[in-house]
């Protein structure tokens, strides 16, 4: 079996149309990446978005787009919850990332804070497990699912703000 090249995944991600890419000189317009906890994947999310990898949330993002980052856990939701309640003061899009673990079918709780997270927040996406990744690193290239999401939370994150009515 060959191995795949450094930039497999690098360059599926560049194969998404430019138009869908964040990009323009001013970093603190670009949307961020948080972690709602350690170890969901915040890195390979920003990276593979184009977005700031901005670690364990904080409260400085808020002004900004933010892409929360939670795993697909009964405590991943509830970090998740947290993040959001910190970041609601800010005048930025809040989208949650949900990252599957590959343990099986969505536990009961994790639907539950889904559906309570969804009227709070811009967009609720679910990220699929990729589990090539788990053996072989995030070299190996993505699934087409992990990507469909990637082009999802790039169009919802990026989308210009819904204009004012004049009435």
């Amino acid at each position: 079996m060959q191995s795949p090249s450094p930039s497999a995944p690098a360059a599926a991600i560049d194969a998404l149309e430019p138009s869908t890419a964040p990009g323009g000189p001013d970093v603190r317009a670009r949307p961020a990446v948080l972690g709602a906890s350690g170890g969901v994947g915040t890195s390979t999310l920003a990276r593979d978005l184009g977005f700031i990898d901005e670690g364990r949330w904080c409260k400085s993002s808020a002004s900004r787009t933010v892409v929360v980052a939670a795993a697909g856990t009964a405590d991943g939701m509830a970090a998740a919850l947290d993040c959001v309640q910190m970041l609601q003061g800010g005048s930025g899009r809040i989208v949650v990332a949900v990252i599957d673990d590959g343990g099986g079918p969505c536990p009961p709780a994790v639907k539950a804070r889904k559906l309570l997270l969804d009227g709070y927040v811009h967009a609720v996406v679910d990220v699929p497990y990729v589990p090539v990744w788990r053996y072989g690193g995030t070299r190996a290239e993505p699934t087409t699912a992990y990507l469909d999401a990637i082009r999802q939370l790039t169009t919802i994150a990026t989308a210009p703000p819904p204009a004012r009515s004049m009435s």
